[in-house]
């Protein structure tokens, strides 16, 4: 369940800050992958994307509940537990407030 490394997230930041770039994939874990936009419109909770054969969900970095969307119930799950951990709570934080003028803390 390990994050990518520092290398690829410099290469991330990299094509984000040159315009090459419209989002970041922060991990994928058992087919499951998180995705964090940096320039969404209309969104007011912070919040990230989680997409799953097709499926996707929205879900809150505040209170880690899905926002809309829904996913294959044992993959929901999985989805929110993945996100609830310490250390990706950290990393999703990160993401987001570089993204974003809304800090979560």
């Amino acid at each position: 369940m390990a994050l990518k490394d520092e290398k690829n997230n410099f290469i991330i930041w990299e094509q984000i800050l040159t315009g090459k770039l419209t989002f970041a994939k922060v991990e994928e874990y058992k087919g499951i992958k998180f995705y964090v936009y940096p320039k969404e419109q209309g969104h007011n909770e912070p919040h990230l994307h989680v997409k799953y054969q097709g499926f996707e969900v929205s879900i809150s970095l505040i209170s880690y509940k899905v926002l809309s969307g829904n996913l294959p119930p044992q993959r929901q799950k999985q989805a929110v537990e993945w996100c609830k951990n310490e250390g990706n709570k950290l990393v999703l934080e990160k993401y987001w407030n570089n993204y974003h003028e809304e800090i979560v803390a």
